[in-house]
């Protein structure tokens, strides 16, 4: 089942653009965690349905090395765009989660 299929049909989510910045974290061993979700306009299952994904596909990345050539924990943010046209109305570039996962952790 697709990130459309389940989530898009959902009467919790309106037709419109939602504005994504997530919010994660390249820990010393290069595994990603994702902090937070932040959509606007607001919505808490749109949230929650992207993190969920997020997660379960977050890639193993190489660690950030600081000045002394070890290994560092960093924040970093990232940014997209979801054009939602729902009931019936034509899809306008609905991107598919895992291109928005390869967006979100291209260092």
């Amino acid at each position: 089942v697709t990130f459309k299929e389940e989530v898009l049909s959902s009467k919790k989510i309106k037709s419109g653009t939602y504005y994504v910045l997530v919010d994660y974290e390249i820990g010393p061993e290069g595994q990603v965690t994702i902090n937070n979700i932040y959509p606007s306009p607001e919505n808490s299952h749109l949230e929650q349905e992207v993190k969920k994904r997020l997660i379960l596909t977050a890639p193993q990345l190489n660690p950030v090395l600081s000045s002394t050539g070890k290994p560092r924990k960093v924040i970093k943010k990232y940014n997209f765009i979801f054009y939602l046209h729902i009931r019936g109305l034509p899809s306008k570039a609905i991107p598919s989660l895992c291109k928005c996962v390869s967006w979100c952790f291209r260092s």
